[in-house]
């Protein structure tokens, strides 16, 4: 008797073989432009992973043009000491939206971001607008007296203007970002993963109990409650998506539905963003009083809109030979 592959099993199959497509594309960039430049790169044994630059040329994951005082400006968006623990990795989600904001920003090309539409509602993606390259920043850390939390959330690219975005930018992850709370077993504050009173705490959330006022605020923006079992959490899954819609949209301490949004930036081709899934963000779209108060669209949207205009064709060309990312035909 044949087995019949299972769902989880046929999904990592796709996986598999979208991550390959991407090490291989990776790679025949790696071989074109950096062909005599292998210095620049930690010894790889086979090409089942990405390239990875040494830590001393970590710059060159970025993509930047010719212009070297323009060149300075995009790698000053995001400073070394806030690069994440991969950024030297080809597949970096950082370096990648640091390439690609980084240079709408250098270049005074911001707006072009304004014509690019949300997949689920035809909003405008990033905000109506308009865009003051002041107000727009990478990297950018909520005060830690926001929602009180021990490490303030970081926005992957924080808009600000008539309206707040939150974007969050994913490549080749697996999950929007996770709460890490379960994977602290040790923790003062333990967690099993499950929304629910749990031995050694009265309250449901630990990090309720930590003080985190996450919490004092779900019930405005979602249809969840905290007085309620629910296994797993719902928060568990959708758990950095959920702050940004946090950070778009509290001020001074009150929900203010109106005043931003929360933006998800994917990678079409791969499997764990693929539409019609009962994923992490349309369990929390559709668990919103608001669906509009988070959004999403592809990296293949914006090269799509960035490929009418003759000033940024480099970066455009760039983005494919480096990611595989073009305009969808």
């Amino acid at each position: 008797m044949v087995a019949t592959p299972t769902r989880e099993g046929m999904r990592g199959t796709e996986r598999m073989e979208y991550l390959n497509r991407v090490h291989s594309i990776q790679w025949i960039y790696h071989d074109k432009v950096f062909l005599h430049d292998s210095r620049l790169f930690r010894p790889h044994g086979n090409r089942q992973q990405p390239p990875v630059f040494l830590k001393e040329h970590a710059d060159r994951n970025v993509l930047c043009p010719s212009d070297s005082g323009l060149t300075k400006l995009v790698l000053d968006s995001i400073p070394a000491d806030r690069r994440h623990k991969w950024f030297r990795s080809m597949k970096s989600s950082q370096a990648l939206a640091q390439s690609v904001f980084g240079n709408l920003k250098a270049h005074r090309r911001l707006d072009r971001l304004l014509d690019v539409r949300a997949d689920d509602d035809d909003l405008p993606a990033f905000g109506a607008g308009p865009m003051d390259a002041n107000g727009v920043e990478l990297e950018h850390s909520v005060g830690r007296e926001f929602l009180k939390e021990p490490h303030p959330t970081d926005i992957d690219l924080w808009i600000s203007g008539r309206s707040v975005v939150c974007v969050e930018c994913k490549f080749t992850e697996a999950e929007v970002g996770r709460c890490s709370r379960p994977m602290c077993p040790t923790h003062r504050f333990p967690c099993n993963g499950n929304c629910e009173k749990q031995p050694g705490r009265e309250y449901r959330c630990a990090l309720e109990k930590q003080g985190l006022q996450y919490w004092n605020h779900v019930p405005s923006i979602l249809k969840w409650s905290l007085e309620e079992d629910a296994r797993p959490c719902k928060l568990l899954a959708p758990y950095q998506l959920a702050r940004n819609i946090l950070a778009a949209c509290v001020e001074d301490s009150t929900v203010k539905a109106d005043r931003g949004h929360a933006l998800l930036v994917y990678d079409e081709r791969n499997p764990a963003f693929w539409h019609g899934e009962e994923g992490a963000f349309e369990k929390l779209r559709r668990d919103l009083h608001n669906p509009a108060m988070i959004r999403r669209c592809s990296w293949q949207s914006i090269v799509r809109v960035l490929d009418g205009y003759d000033d940024l064709k480099w970066l455009v060309k760039a983005l494919k030979e480096k990611y595989g990312i073009m305009p969808p035909p």
